[in-house]
């Protein structure tokens, strides 16, 4: 039978973080909050990716099991 796994067993990126911003604009500042916030985002879509792939998979065996 297959395994469903439960929704605490998720492994979700620590938020990132983020800079406190400067008072006047300043372009290098805002390339690293751009490359900060780009990372997170890369991990978070990678976590979901792989779990949403393992969950449809096992309800899958599960259905057809039954």
């Amino acid at each position: 039978m297959a395994v469903v796994p439960k929704l605490n067993s998720v492994q979700v990126p620590a938020v990132p973080q983020l800079p406190t911003p400067p008072v006047t604009y300043d372009q290098n500042e805002q390339a690293q909050l751009n490359n900060v916030l780009r990372l997170y985002f890369q991990q978070l879509n990678t976590v979901v990716a792989v779990n949403s792939n393992n969950i449809a998979s096992n309800s899958v065996l599960t259905w057809l099991n039954q």
